[in-house]
C-alpha cells in the first residue's frame, strides 16, 4: 500500500568513509552511528535549474541544470561529544578532559541516513557524500518556563560522480542511443542535431559499446511512422561512415517499430522490434 502522507523524523545516523579505491568509490563503516534527539531537518536544493534557449518563436534547446546536491540544517536536542568528534573531527584531550577544534581539522566525509513515517510505510533516506560544518550553539538563562537550547548542524550533501560499474569489473556494456526523431515532447531521446555530440562523447567511454540507435514513432498513420523510421536510418547511415574508425561506436543496429508499426519499421531497415501488446494483450 502506497503512502498518502509523510510526517515525523527519526533514526538519524551517519557512517564515516573508511577508504576510497583507485576509481574514487568510497567504502563506509559497516554500521551507522545513531544521532539521537533529532528535532527537525530541512533540505535545500543546490544547483542550477534547466535553462531554455529560444529560437523560431519557441524553445529551441534546453540546457540541463547542474546537480549540486543539497544543503541541510538539522536541529538536535543535544549533540554528544562523541558525535562532535566523529562528525566534525574535533580533537579530544582525555588527560585534560577537554574537546577542542583546530584549524588543521578536516571534516570527514560520511553517509547520512534518516527515516520519516508515512500513513502506510516508513520512508528511508540516504545521502552518500556529506560534510558537516561547525554546529551552531546558543544558551539562555532559565526562567519560569525554560526552553531547551537546541543545537543546529549544517550539512553539505554533494552529488557523487561514480565510475560506471562495468569499468570497475572490466565489462563492456552494449547500448543503444535513443533519438527523438519525431520531436514530440512526450518522447525521450536526443534530438537529431544532438546525436553527433552524444556519439563523440561515447568514443571516450572505453567500457561502453554503442551498437546502434533507437526511436519511437508517433501513434497514427503508418506512413507517418515510416517517415520517422526512414529518417533514423538515414541518420544512422551517415554516422556509420563518420564513425567508421571508432573502436566502440559500431551502429549496426536499428531498434524501431512496435506492435502498431513494426511492418513499416522492418521495411525501413529495423533490426530490433519491440512487440508487447501483440504477444501479451
Amino acid at each position: 500500500m502506497a503512502n498518502k502522507v509523510r510526517f515525523g523524523l527519526r533514526k538519524v545516523g551517519y557512517a564515516l568513509v573508511t577508504a576510497t579505491d583507485e576509481h574514487g568509490v568510497p567504502t563506509y563503516a559497516e554500521s551507522y552511528k545513531q544521532m539521537p534527539g533529532a528535532v527537525s531537518l530541512s533540505l535545500s536544493v543546490e544547483g542550477g535549474d534547466n535553462t531554455d534557449f529560444y529560437a523560431d518563436d519557441g524553445v529551441y534547446y534546453t540546457f540541463a541544470g547542474t546537480n549540486g546536491g543539497y544543503s541541510a540544517e538539522i536541529e538536535f536536542a543535544y549533540l554528544s561529544d562523541e558525535i562532535r568528534a566523529g562528525r566534525r573531527a574535533e580533537c579530544v584531550d582525555e588527560t585534560a578532559g577537554i574537546q577542542f577544534e583546530t584549524t588543521e581539522a578536516k571534516p570527514p566525509i560520511f553517509a547520512m541516513v534518516f527515516e520519516t513515517q508515512g500513513d502506510a510505510n516508513p520512508i528511508g533516506f540516504t545521502f552518500y557524500s556529506c560534510k558537516a560544518s561547525r554546529p551552531e550553539l546558543n544558551a539562555n538563562t532559565q526562567n519560569d518556563s525554560p526552553d531547551v537550547d537546541t543545537t543546529t548542524l549544517s550539512v553539505r550533501m554533494t552529488a557523487m560522480t561514480l565510475p560506471y560499474k562495468g569499468e570497475r569489473q572490466g565489462i563492456v556494456q552494449p547500448v543503444l542511443i535513443e533519438a527523438n526523431v519525431s520531436g514530440e515532447e512526450s518522447k525521450d531521446g536526443f534530438a537529431p542535431g544532438e546525436l553527433r555530440g552524444a556519439l563523440e562523447h561515447a568514443t571516450g567511454l572505453a567500457h561502453v559499446e554503442v551498437r546502434g540507435l533507437m526511436t519511437m514513432a508517433p501513434l497514427g498513420a503508418p506512413e507517418t511512422a515510416r517517415e520517422v523510421f526512414k529518417r533514423l536510418r538515414e541518420i544512422r547511415d551517415e554516422f556509420k561512415v563518420e564513425f567508421a574508425d571508432s573502436d566502440n561506436v559500431k551502429l549496426s543496429e536499428l531498434s524501431m517499430g512496435m506492435t502498431n508499426d513494426f511492418v513499416e519499421a522492418v521495411e525501413e531497415g529495423s533490426t530490433i522490434i519491440r512487440l508487447g501488446r501483440s504477444i501479451f494483450a
